[in-house]
């Protein structure tokens, strides 16, 4: 009779855990298997995976405070170039191009001193200095120094912020969820549990014919996770290898041939 042998999970890190959990769902999503007799069981595995996978990327930094930080740096150089060229005009030879300069400096006074504020925070002042650039008042005072690319350029670099602001908003509300590591893979653990026992409970009562292929992917993933466990502790410390004994069918095939174990890279 084929089933799926134990597993050494508690010897497994995180991680690794982890990954064998992820490979073991997409096998029982492959091939549009059935799985109407063990649906209860494999949701709950699949949502405890998601769990743990949120409790261990809690332990890292935020990819979002990093892309935060680098959004921050570049709205500060392009305000902070399209400012320079304002107050440089100041210095033109021509009379126009420094009245033009004397009027867009009353709005470059306004936010030129706005590094230090927070993401947030600057992400509201360059929608202010936009919006005075683009208002029917200077419009045309931008267009006559050629900086309209410039104000064009600012408005795109802060609409990303914006989507990075918004991204970093709601993964700090799913990092800062109550789930610590130890129980979401205590919960994952009992699922699994689960799931293997309502499969094997299948297999004996209907017949292995229909789970064969499952299994046979399942056992040799934990003989791999076995010799990983070996590798690292030391001989037998995963255990012995199933090397394909769970995988026997009730009646064997009566041809010979290769044999049709997957093999785990």
């Amino acid at each position: 009779m084929a089933n799926i042998q134990t597993c050494p999970k508690t010897r497994l890190r995180a991680n690794e855990f982890l990954t064998f959990c992820i490979a073991v769902k997409n096998e029982i999503q492959r091939a549009d298997r059935d799985i109407s007799l063990y649906k209860p069981e494999f949701e709950s595995f699949d949502a405890n995976i998601i769990q743990f996978d949120n409790s261990l990327n809690r332990l890292s930094k935020s990819e979002y405070t990093r892309k935060s930080n680098e959004s921050k740096r570049r709205l500060n150089a392009s305000r902070d170039g399209l400012f320079k060229k304002i107050a440089a005009d100041l210095s033109n030879s021509h009379d126009d191009f420094v009245a033009a300069a004397v009027s867009l400096m009353i709005v470059v006074d306004q936010f030129k001193y706005i590094s230090h504020l927070s993401f947030e925070d600057i992400i509201g002042k360059t929608d202010s200095i936009v919006a005075y650039f683009q208002s029917d008042d200077y419009k045309d005072l931008i267009k006559l120094l050629k900086l309209d690319d410039r104000v064009t350029q600012l408005q795109i670099i802060n609409n990303e912020a914006k989507n990075i602001l918004s991204k970093k908003a709601t993964e700090t509300g799913r990092r800062n969820m109550p789930r610590k590591t130890p129980i979401t893979r205590r919960e994952l653990n009992v699922s699994y549990d689960k799931l293997v026992d309502q499969l094997n409970f299948l297999a004996r009562r209907d017949g292995d014919t229909d789970y064969l292929t499952l299994f046979a992917f399942w056992n040799a993933l934990i003989d791999k996770m076995r010799v990983t466990i070996s590798l690292r502790s030391g001989e037998a410390k995963g255990g012995k290898t199933d090397s394909g004994a769970s995988n026997q069918p009730t009646t064997p095939p009566s041809s010979g041939g290769e044999d049709d174990r997957p093999v785990i890279e």
